[in-house]
């Protein structure tokens, strides 16, 4: 016997395995039975359905969805009463009194001119006077011509016309003329020239002047 208990005790996984087993249909042996044997008792009668309760009468209950009948002709229903309009005519739409009439066009307005008067003519535009003719003279200095024995100191001036923006650069002695200007005299310094209206003007070197023409 102890070594039956042994046995289990060294194997208990298995031995609780098989008691869950054992005790599982044991439980379902005995619900059949109660089962089989609540079905041999007395058979269990049916209770009737109560009887149907009408709320409703059917045979007028949706009488509204269908179109409702005709009064008998000489019916003193006020309700009952049938109207026929006039046609609509083309000219009836025309005299409605609520439609504003179609806005007209106002005749175009035309200027009479008014007796003893005449329009004043504008003067005439005055032409503007042609820009008077000018020169800007410069002067870059000294430019030195010739060989070592024979040297001749000339004059480096540059002329813009205006208008018309003419320019051009020349070697001047003294005496000689450039662009209506006439060269008078020069030196490192400074130039001397004279325009056709007359009066000398000096340019300092580098520096420049305009001189009129008419």
């Amino acid at each position: 016997m102890k070594t039956f208990f042994r046995k289990l005790a060294a194997e208990w996984e298995k031995t609780l395995l098989w008691s869950g087993l054992l005790l599982m249909t044991v439980v379902v042996v005995l619900g059949l039975a109660g089962l089989l044997r609540d079905n041999e008792g007395e058979p269990v009668r049916s209770v009737p359905a109560p009887a149907r309760h009408i709320y409703l009468n059917e045979a007028t209950a949706f009488a509204f969805l269908e179109p409702a009948p005709l009064p008998p002709e000489g019916s003193s229903n006020p309700f009952a009463f049938s109207t026929k309009f006039p046609a609509k005519t083309a000219e009836a739409a025309e005299n409605r009194p609520w439609r504003k009439p179609p806005p007209k066009a106002d005749p175009p307005k035309v200027d009479t001119p008014i007796a003893g008067t005449t329009p004043k003519a504008d003067p005439p535009k005055a032409t503007p006077a042609a820009p008077k003719r000018a020169v800007v003279v410069r002067y870059r200095g000294l430019y030195s011509s010739g060989d070592a024995n024979d040297t001749r100191q000339l004059a480096f001036v540059s002329t813009k016309e205006t208008p018309g923006n003419a320019s051009g650069m020349q070697v001047l002695g003294e005496g000689q003329t450039v662009a209506g200007v006439t060269v008078r005299r020069f030196s490192a310094d400074s130039l001397v020239v004279e325009g056709p209206l007359g009066g000398e003007v000096t340019i300092a070197i580098g520096n420049q002047k305009k001189i009129p023409l008419e």
